[in-house]
């Protein structure tokens, strides 16, 4: 969404450690998430890492926080 934070997105899933499976819906879509651990180098460029005391002041959206939730983060 606009003006807020998401998790970095990979096209295949990666070799990683898998933390959570997760269901999120969208008005009429319905969406799995698969959340996993990776290596930083990973992910594709673009983003930016932020530090977890940080993260709490982001305008994140419902499923990056869903996921940090889950994965122990937030």
């Amino acid at each position: 969404m606009a003006s807020m934070w998401d998790l970095p997105q990979l096209e295949s899933l990666p070799e990683g450690k898998v933390l959570a499976r997760l269901k999120h819906s969208i008005t009429n879509s319905d969406y799995t998430v698969v959340v996993v651990s990776v290596e930083p180098r990973a992910v594709e460029k673009g983003g930016k890492w932020i530090p977890i005391a940080e993260l709490s002041r982001l305008a994140l959206t419902g499923i990056a926080r869903k996921a940090l939730r889950t994965a122990g983060v937030l």
